[in-house]
């Protein structure tokens, strides 16, 4: 997800709407803490109110590296006791990575990548996302 103010007003809508919570699968999770990048991620979040609920890091490197977000996600999941018959999700991302591997591209929004204007999670992307966690 991209971390300008249009994506960060998309996602924040997108929450409203659907009383979902946000577990960060993006490379920025792994930023050092204290680092003026992350600083800047945490305050653009803290500025529209989006908590972040949790992050793969660990799961990823149980699973042996980030190639495996589809694996990762999963396991986040699991260790939470995701129960696919009350609970949803949605992965938003501009890469693919092992999520039909995973059986998880049905819950993909593909975005744009963020060099393409405009990329990341969008406007346009809210319906699908809902439509996706069945809101």
């Amino acid at each position: 997800i991209g971390i300008g103010s249009s994506h960060m007003k998309a996602l924040a809508k997108l929450i409203d709407l659907s009383g979902a919570e946000v577990g960060l699968v993006s490379s920025w999770k792994e930023l050092p803490s204290g680092s003026p990048l992350r600083k800047y991620m945490l305050s653009k979040f803290r500025r529209y109110g989006v908590v972040i609920s949790g992050n793969t890091l660990a799961e990823e490197d149980k699973l042996g590296g980030p190639n495996r977000r589809g694996a990762a996600v999963k396991l986040w999941l699991s260790e939470r006791k995701y129960d696919e018959s009350k609970d949803s999700f949605v992965i938003l991302d501009d890469e693919e990575f092992d999520y039909a591997k995973e059986d998880l591209i049905k819950r993909l929004v593909k975005t744009f990548y963020y060099y393409v204007r405009p990329g990341g999670f969008q406007e346009r992307d809210i319906q699908k996302a809902l439509d996706i966690l069945r809101v």
